[in-house]
């Protein structure tokens, strides 16, 4: 019976899925994307009490469906998946895994000139894994808001909300700014960079990125792990990250990208519990496929 909220979700995935694949007549396209990354071992911390190493896996798989129904608003409706794995010495207060599986719904709507709001909703699990229930739902949203006052310079008002993650709400004023004719500057979370065009479909960047979640972990786990007040907590996982890479467009359709760079802050936290471990600087690598079809 713990696994009747799981199989629920999943059969409303599948169920909405099919329903937007009846749909016709209208501009469709549709958007895969997967990525992983490896952050090398390092030593994690409570205060001044060394608990051993730590390192990070993380992969990620997008489906979304995106359908235009005037020049002025698209919608869309996909799958999201991640994983993190971390590498940590047993009985260390971190979970080996946590996931997320969730809807995606987005909007995208040019309500006046110049002028457009984005929108996305991701309800779903977030969890271990370890004993799924209820408690393992959440929703986590992203509202943008962009008003492009050049075709060379567009300003962006983000936010992303998690309501489980020690800080639910995270952004702020961004720009994206073509200030040269190859340069292009993007500062805006959760991933600012600055780009250079080498033609040929090459572009370099390099900036910082800003990743990671919230999860809530099994009813045991801190039972197991020496730390009973950690049973059925939430906890935040969080690198902020600087590097810089290269992505190559194939065919308009396909692209590629590979990045390396050093983690500057790792942090694990339980909010609830007031317990944070804290990670030594790493380096990180990272490579991202997109399809667009």
């Amino acid at each position: 019976m713990r696994h009747t909220p799981f199989i629920s979700f999943l059969w409303v995935l599948a169920s909405a899925l099919l329903s937007v694949a009846s749909l016709s007549g209208a501009e469709i396209s549709q958007l895969v994307t997967t990525t992983a990354s490896y952050s090398g071992p390092a030593r994690v911390s409570a205060g001044t009490a060394r608990l051993g190493d730590a390192d990070a896996f993380s992969t990620s798989l997008r489906y979304s469906w995106q359908n235009r129904t005037s020049d002025e608003y698209s919608w869309s409706i996909g799958l999201w998946w991640e994983r993190f794995g971390f590498g940590v010495t047993a009985g260390t207060p971190i979970p080996n895994t946590v996931q997320t599986l969730a809807l995606e719904l987005g909007n995208n709507w040019e309500f006046a000139d110049r002028w457009s709001l984005r929108t996305s909703l991701r309800p779903g699990l977030q969890s271990d894994f370890e004993d799924i229930s209820a408690n393992d739902l959440n929703a986590t949203a992203l509202f943008a808001l962009a008003y492009v006052q050049s075709t060379n310079l567009t300003w962006i008002a983000a936010v992303t909300v998690d309501p489980r993650r020690d800080i639910p709400a995270i952004g702020g004023l961004g720009v994206r700014w073509r200030f040269a004719e190859d340069w292009t500057l993007s500062a805006v979370l959760p991933k600012p960079t600055v780009e250079y065009q080498l033609g040929s479909g090459w572009t370099a960047y390099a900036g910082g990125e800003l990743v990671g979640g919230a999860w809530r972990v099994g009813d045991s786990f801190g039972t197991r792990t020496g730390r009973p007040a950690l049973n059925d907590q939430t906890m935040t996982f969080r690198e902020i990250r600087v590097g810089a890479g290269l992505s190559r467009l194939w065919t308009q359709k396909l692209t590629v990208g590979v990045e390396a760079g050093w983690v500057i802050d790792r942090r694990f936290v339980y909010d609830k519990a007031n317990l944070q471990f804290n990670g030594d600087g790493a380096p990180y690598v990272g490579i991202t496929l997109s399809g667009r079809f």
